[in-house]
């Protein structure tokens, strides 16, 4: 493969001595200040040897530098070239008409220039902002002017054929040889790049050509380079290391074997054969979690997708329903930014086509019962309620477990994510303005009974990854279903008993404070109440139910008792994450006390010393002989802001206590 030009006709650059000589006949010479920047020598004093230069980018006119102090540090620039050209009176209008509508040739020219048709990023981006530089008017900010005209030039490399870019910051710009056809070029742009991503985005440009413009690319000398390149990046992918950053590359080089194998195609019958294959990325792949990053980080066709599930069913053999229906249900399925939607679909399609509906029934029923299907499931799930294609793929859903697994799903994601964008199941369900109804009184099968539907509005209350807007709308559809579960709508208004005592003392919090380790113990929490106990609890409702008249079920009503104390503390536990801010208390002084403040007391009625900490909203403990101390207790907010020696009274409970700060010091500081 060829790479750049090779017949390049760089202009020669000049001498100081030489540039004297010109300045005898009247012609000007340009150079490069380190300081100053671009200069043009406008005379030189031979009795005091001593030039006269102008520094137009400093407004310096007429600046004597002596000629000893110039010779090897100026830079000399070609007369004839395109920065000297820039601002000589002869070419400067030529130079700014070619900036203006031509600026690609700006940038041929300057790479014709140089030796080997190269120049790095920063200093051909220096040169032609001197260049524009030279056409801006007085007043206007060059460095503005220049990053707009930099912006739109860069788009038009891009489509220029005959310039490599670098793909990173600081790389170099090549010139290649001028191209015959489109193929032809892209050659010389795979055979000039220097890096594997470069070469892969090459690979693709070459495929999306017409065969007729590819033809003479697909030698198989080429195909043998290709290969030995993929070869070489597949075995720089670590055994072991980050999953994710595996998986990436992995992704990166199956797509570059796919679009070599058809590209070559007519170069060689045996392509998909030829070392490195397809399958030999999916043999690399360890678990699940990495093929499914893998299968997320392909583009997103129906062909790709179907290629890649073609690989695992011929590597895993008989067990190959087992790894789709992993992808299916793996957690990570709901935690990415997009693109699991076609991946969804196009694997319940690969599994239906290979006769296994009443598999896929099954594990859909349990994933929905469990409350463990992802989000873009229950997305396919709700998008296809009503398909007749796919009928015995759904038909052993209910309609409440799957609303119940849908606000499951919500809140998980709204636990497990740390962005604020929202979540797509929580936009299905607010834009579908059918779909509780269709669920709850379905034309055909089990209406769900007045009981039921309650426990789904508290549950949709009580739901983190819904704002309060989009709760009262949901549960107006749900009124409209059920009318006696009105009631349940002051319940919106309903506050936790910590958020009602901080309100009553008038310093309720906006943001919580808290440390890792609590917040991790509260999401603990919360999890185990949301995924183990209430769903335990609801069961337990359901067999005290069977036993008869519920004004007289002593079980049933203790069932309900726990669900509601389960149901208050999620609610008070969700209400706390929300507002929680994570803190590593490093900001803490040893000037005065304040959170992540260790420091020792004195209580002057007893004598009594100890040792305090004052840390998170969350945190009350005792470590070894050390007291910690929420920042929000009443004695954490009297000492607050005391320094070491300071004596001071607090009420606590309506007893006066009187205190002694002595050394303080930092939590963090403690823990190194």
């Amino acid at each position: 493969m060829s790479n750049k030009a090779t017949s390049q006709q760089h202009t020669k650059g000049t001498s100081l001595d030489q540039a004297l000589e010109g300045l005898v006949g009247g012609k000007p010479a340009y150079c490069l200040h380190q300081n100053w920047g671009l200069g043009i020598i406008r005379s030189y004093d031979a009795a005091n040897s001593r030039l006269m230069i102008d520094f137009p980018e400093q407004n310096k006119k007429a600046h004597p530098m002596e000629l000893a102090f110039c010779r090897g540090r100026l830079e000399m620039l070609d007369p004839e070239g395109v920065l000297a050209s820039a601002y000589s009176e002869s070419a400067k209008d030529k130079v700014a008409a070619m900036v203006a509508d031509d600026p690609v040739a700006i940038v041929k020219n300057l790479l014709i220039e140089t030796p080997e048709g190269e120049m790095s990023a920063v200093r051909l981006e220096t040169t032609l902002e001197r260049i524009v530089g030279a056409s801006v008017g007085a007043g206007k900010n060059r460095a503005a002017v220049f990053k707009a005209w930099w912006t739109r030039t860069r788009a038009a490399l891009r489509k220029d054929r005959a310039i490599l870019m670098p793909e990173r910051k600081g790389g170099t710009y090549t010139l290649l040889e001028a191209p015959s056809d489109p193929g032809q070029d892209l050659v010389a742009q795979y055979g000039a790049a220097k890096d594997i991503e470069r070469r892969l985005t090459i690979l693709a440009e070459l495929v999306s050509l017409p065969a007729s413009d590819s033809r003479n690319a697909t030698t198989p000398e080429n195909l043998a380079i290709v290969s030995q390149h993929l070869t070489e990046a597949l075995a720089t992918v670590a055994p072991s290391g980050k999953p994710v950053r595996r998986s990436e590359r992995l992704a990166e080089l199956l797509v570059g074997i796919w679009n070599r194998n058809t590209l070559f195609a007519q170069a060689s019958e045996n392509v998909a054969m030829v070392s490195p294959t397809a399958s030999d990325i999916v043999a690399m792949v360890n678990d699940e979690a990495e093929l499914l990053h893998l299968a997320l980080n392909i583009p997103h066709s129906s062909e790709n997708i179907r290629n890649l599930l073609d690989l695992v069913r011929a590597h895993h053999g008989a067990s190959w329903q087992e790894k789709v229906f992993g992808l299916l249900s793996h957690k990570g399925l709901g935690q990415t930014k997009g693109g699991s939607a076609k991946l969804v679909s196009e694997s319940i399609s690969y599994l239906v086509e290979a006769g296994l509906e009443k598999d896929l029934a099954s594990k859909l029923a349990d994933w929905v019962d469990r409350r463990q299907a992802a989000g873009p499931v229950l997305i396919w799930v709700v998008k296809n309620r009503s398909s007749k294609r796919h009928a015995e793929v759904l038909s052993r859903l209910s309609g409440s477990s799957l609303l119940r697994a849908i606000l499951a799903a919500i809140g998980d994601d709204a636990l497990a994510s740390n962005s604020t964008a929202r979540n797509p199941l929580a936009n299905e369900l607010q834009k579908d303005r059918t779909l509780l109804s269709d669920l709850l009184r379905p034309d055909v099968g089990e209406a769900a009974d007045t009981e039921t539907v309650f426990d789904l509005a508290r549950t949709l209350l009580r739901t983190m990854g819904l704002d309060p807007m989009t709760k009262k709308s949901l549960l107006a559809r749900l009124i409209q279903i059920e009318p006696a579960i009105k009631s349940v709508a002051a319940t919106l208004s309903e506050k936790s008993e910590y958020e009602k005592e901080g309100e009553a003392e008038g310093e309720r919090e906006k943001v919580l404070f808290v440390s890792e380790w609590s917040l991790e113990a509260r999401r603990k929490e919360l999890q185990e109440i949301v995924k183990q106990k209430l769903p335990e609890i609801n069961e337990a409702i359901q067999v005290a139910k069977e036993h008869g008249d519920l004004r007289e079920n002593s079980e049933y009503k203790m069932a309900r008792q726990e669900k509601d104390r389960l149901q208050s503390r999620a609610t008070e536990l969700e209400r706390g994450l929300t507002r929680s801010q994570l803190t590593d208390f490093s900001k803490a002084t040893t000037d005065s006390i304040s959170i992540g403040s260790v420091f020792e007391l004195t209580r002057e009625s007893t004598g009594e010393k100890s040792v305090r900490a004052i840390l998170g909203a969350w945190d009350s403990d005792t470590e070894g002989e050390m007291i910690i101390m929420p920042y929000l207790s009443a004695l954490a907010k009297g000492l607050m802001g005391h320094k070491s020696g300071d004596k001071i009274k607090i009420t606590v409970r309506q007893s006066v206590e009187f205190w002694t700060i002595g050394k303080i010091t930092r939590w963090v500081d403690l823990k190194r």
